[in-house]
């Protein structure tokens, strides 16, 4: 993985230990989403109106990154 994209998950690692996302300025979901894409998964996809699926998107990514970590 790119150091540039380890940062950018890094960012959000909150939200997956709180299971819970709220918006601040400059952060969004579609940083994990771009991610997945360019590192794990070229077609992965995300229902933007779930809020569960998102979740998993988040879980996805974390255990993607954890797994290349070790």
């Amino acid at each position: 993985m790119t150091p540039e994209n380890i940062s950018k998950l890094e960012k959000y690692r909150f939200v997956l230990n709180s299971r819970s996302f709220t918006p601040s300025p400059g952060l969004t979901l579609r940083e994990v989403f771009e991610v997945i894409r360019d590192e794990f998964d070229y077609n992965y996809n995300v229902d933007w109106g779930c809020s569960y699926c998102q979740m998993a998107m988040v879980e996805y990514a974390f255990s993607e990154l954890d797994k290349r970590k070790t």
